[in-house]
């Protein structure tokens, strides 16, 4: 039984919101299949998302939807709005505490502050060992997150 089942969590349920900069699909589609192939259910915008299709309408129904968010870091995730507004509303929904959690795929400087609070995921050219390190805190995050509410009770 996965950590993340033992947490009340059927893994197949856990949500996951991908947000990235178009740039950098390629590392976001290698991520993609390793946290799905650990169970998770991947939300890929841009695999979702198709041409023709209400883009907003989507986006924000998978955000309402998602348990937890993988923000790609990198410079033009830095510059790119849509990113930044992701982040902002996982940073202001209780379905995202303790589960947003940044992966630095390429340093920069124009990080949002806030994001620069949370303990970093290096992704270091190692894709595998980086979505062992994404599940291990997701595994983490639902414990606190399940502790947080159940005090707040």
């Amino acid at each position: 039984m996965s950590r993340l089942a033992e947490l009340g969590y059927d893994v197949v349920q856990m949500k996951v919101f991908l947000s990235y900069a178009t740039v950098d699909n390629k590392w976001a589609s290698q991520l993609r299949e390793r946290l799905a192939h650990a169970g998770l259910d991947v939300w890929d915008p841009n695999r979702e998302v198709l041409p023709g299709q209400d883009w907003s309408g989507k986006i924000s129904g998978a955000l309402r939807d998602s348990d937890a968010m993988v923000v790609l870091v990198s410079p033009q995730a830095a510059e790119s709005d849509s990113v930044r507004r992701e982040i902002e509303y996982a940073l202001g929904s209780p379905r995202y505490a303790h589960r947003l959690i940044p992966l630095v795929i390429r340093p920069t400087r124009k990080l949002p502050w806030i994001l620069e609070q949370l303990q970093m995921v290096p992704l270091n050219n190692n894709i595998e060992r980086a979505a062992r390190a994404i599940v291990k805190r997701l595994e983490q995050g639902t414990e606190r997150g399940k502790e947080a509410r159940a005090a707040a009770h």
